[in-house]
This record gives C-alpha cells, structure tokens and sequence, in this order.
C-alpha cells in the first residue's frame, strides 16, 4: 500500500517519479501536505523545480523542516501539464500517500486473568495491546526472574491479535517467583 508510517517528527523528505504526458509534457510540479487527500492545509504549494535554471533538470523532490505533531497527513505531488492553448494545469494530477508521524510506543493497558498450573507450568493470561496511529505489528511474550529481566523466558512471538488469552509453557521452578512480561511493537 501507499501507507508509510515513521517516528520523525521534525522534517518530511518526498522523491517522486512516473509523471508524464505524452501529447503536452510536463510543465510543473507541486508538493504539499495536508490532513486529506490533496489538501494543502499543513504545507503549501512548493515547488522543487524553483532553484533550477535549466528545464531538462527536474529535481523530483523536495524536504521540509519544521515540527510535525502525531497524526495522520497525506503529502500530496500535483502535476501541470504543458498545454499551449488554455494555460497550463488545464489537467493536472494529484497523487497523495498517507503519511503516520507516530511517536508513542504502544500501549499495554491489561494484561489479566494469570493463572500459573505447576503440574503442567502452563501459564495462562489475558493481554491487550493497542496503538491509535499505527497499529500493533508484534506483540512478544517474556519471563522474567526481576520485573525487569527475561531470565526465563527471552522475548517469543505469541499472537499478532491486540488483544488474546494466552496459553504458554513456562518453565520455572517449585517456589521460584516470575514475572510476565508484554512487550508490543507498532508498525514505525
């Protein structure tokens, strides 16, 4: 798909290609970012060409710094065709790709319902996991000795689901303390 997701909150860098006209050619290019589809509402009209002195260079790109809040956005190249009689844009193309600036690590609100059976040492839980922008793309299981450690269970794969009741075999021995362990990883 055309949906990109990233961490970086303080510049948006574009390249582009694939623009042509056959009967009129291409007489300019414009980017711009907003929050819809070929909306211009967070970066006006830029044009990549602006600095260029020759017309056979056409620099298909472009780069913005500033500051960036979490969100979706969509940056969006407009294409003007070169059409003598009627000025130019008299068709132009607008191509947007969604855009996720995601910061935030995802969220683990619950993890419930743990039951540990010794003869077996099959544990039992409940996790949710979610992430508003990006999604959850992994969520990994670990145990631990310390709240802090995976002594005795390294990070596995469990379920890519955001929210499940688990059954996994763990290990630990008769009197000995563990500590489960959820760990989410969004889509950025």
């Amino acid at each position: 798909t055309d949906l990109m997701y990233t961490r970086l909150n303080s510049f948006v860098s574009i390249t582009y290609h694939g623009f042509h006209d056959d009967q009129s050619g291409i007489y300019a290019y414009a980017w711009f970012m907003g929050f819809q589809t070929c909306a211009q509402s967070v970066v006006g009209p830029r044009d990549p060409n602006a600095a260029s002195t020759s017309e056979l260079s056409n620099i298909n790109q472009g780069r913005i710094l500033q500051h960036f809040d979490d969100g979706i956005y969509y940056v969006t190249v407009q294409a003007l065709n070169q059409v003598i009689f009627g000025g130019s844009g008299v068709l132009s193309l607008c191509h947007s790709t969604e855009y996720v600036i995601d910061t935030t690590p995802p969220v683990i609100p619950n993890v419930t319902l743990i039951s540990y059976r010794e003869s077996t040492n099959i544990s039992t839980f409940f996790y949710e996991a979610r992430d508003d922008l990006s999604g959850v793309r992994l969520v990994e299981l670990g145990v631990g000795l310390t709240v802090s450690d995976i002594a005795i269970l390294p990070w596995t794969p469990i379920f890519l689901n955001v929210t499940a009741t688990i059954t996994h075999k763990i290990n630990v021995a008769d009197g000995m303390r563990a500590f489960i362990r959820i760990r989410a990883t969004n889509n950025v």
